[in-house]
């Protein structure tokens, strides 16, 4: 990772990225987290369903009316009726899966744990994930099957693998993999991807961590706000009311809606928002939004721009706030433009990190001097 990002910007990483990577055992902490990432993903979108047809034979309808088999029945002077019914249930191979893939690697964690004498909060948190999604999350009558119970058949499998949901084909992957003991076998990018981060992640990780650090500079320490579902905590308070939300949708701080259109002009009031990479609050009201790209200053993709705007205007009141658009590389084209009255900075991070990290600085202090 040094040779890749520098020595100074791996330093900066070191304090965030897991620990114990070295022995083979330690990949369950990467299935692991793997195993978190395609949870949320299938609990945010809809878990899939199975559909079951039930067939009644009585003297009242429950469903859908057979009428060739009620005329039958009428033929015969029974005075019955015929119907259908049809139910949906979350019970499925999907969740069988995620029953049984969490609780064995709960079980794994713990042993691991034990056998290397870890003191982790992320492998702690990684643990109580896993008995959360089973005890809280899926259905009871899953979670109380036994482990052989659950675990799919060969034929539910390759339905599961020609799934037209990317993350039911990608948790196949992954249980296959762990039960052939393939980890150590994965090409570098997956081994990439699943041991650490993607690089993208990767390259927010660092921006968290400085911003972190520029803050505390000038606030004082800061107080995370762990989560029990992700190893990296979301939310970081700061004296002065000032806090830091990385990666996460923000309805409201502490009970004040921080949204000025999504869920009060276009949406349900509940409705979540959009997931800014970083926002930053002071008296519980956004100041500043800020997005890593991890792309050039020239080559920022259209749909990520769009998203980036829409976070400004969404949490950003005109003149009462400001912006950052964080690139990896390049030269901006203007470093500093001023959007529907709102001062945005763009900042190439790794052409020159120490001058970067002033810019950043500078946003920031200039934000909150302001409010």
């Amino acid at each position: 990772m040094a040779g890749t990002y520098g020595v100074r910007n791996a330093a900066a990483l070191l304090s965030l990225l897991p620990q114990a990577v070295s022995e083979a055992k330690t990949l369950y902490l990467s299935y692991s987290r793997r195993l978190i990432q395609l949870t949320e993903r299938l609990f945010e979108s809809r878990l899939p369903v199975s559909i079951e047809r039930e067939t009644s034979v009585g003297y009242s309808l429950r469903g859908s009316p057979d009428f060739a088999r009620t005329v039958q029945e009428q033929a015969r002077g029974t005075g019955r009726v015929v119907s259908r019914e049809i139910s949906f249930s979350i019970i499925t191979p999907v969740t069988r899966l995620l029953a049984v893939f969490h609780r064995v690697l709960a079980v794994k964690l713990r042993l691991l744990a034990e056998d290397f004498e870890l003191d982790d909060n992320r492998l702690e948190r990684q643990f109580e994930y896993h008995g959360e999604v089973r005890h809280e999350r899926l259905p009871s009558e899953v979670v109380g099957n036994a482990v052989a119970a659950n675990i799919p058949s060969s034929d539910e499998i390759e339905r599961m693998q020609a799934s037209q949901f990317a993350a039911v084909r990608e948790l196949v992957r992954l249980w296959l993999g762990f039960q052939q003991d393939k980890g150590i076998e994965l090409d570098w990018q997956d081994r990439f991807d699943t041991a650490v981060k993607p690089v993208q992640r990767v390259y927010e990780l660092w921006c968290l961590e400085r911003i972190i650090s520029i803050l505390e500079r000038s606030l004082g320490e800061s107080e995370p706000k762990d989560s029990t579902r992700l190893p990296v905590p979301k939310r970081y308070d700061f004296p002065g009311d000032v806090t830091l939300f990385y990666d996460r949708s923000v309805r409201s701080i502490d009970g004040v809606s921080s949204s000025r259109h999504v869920g009060p002009d276009f949406r349900k009031p509940n409705a979540q928002v959009g997931k800014p990479d970083f926002l930053l609050a002071k008296d519980k009201r956004p100041v500043w939004v800020a997005d890593a790209k991890f792309q050039t200053a020239e080559s920022i993709d259209t749909s990520g721009l769009y998203r980036f705007l829409g976070y400004m205007i969404d949490f950003l009141a005109p003149g009462e706030g400001t912006a950052a658009l964080l690139c990896a590389a390049g030269t901006p084209v203007r470093p500093q433009v001023s959007i529907e009255h709102r001062d945005t900075a763009v900042i190439a991070t790794m052409s020159d990190v120490t001058a970067a990290e002033g810019r950043i600085e500078q946003s920031l202090q200039d934000t909150l001097d302001c409010v």
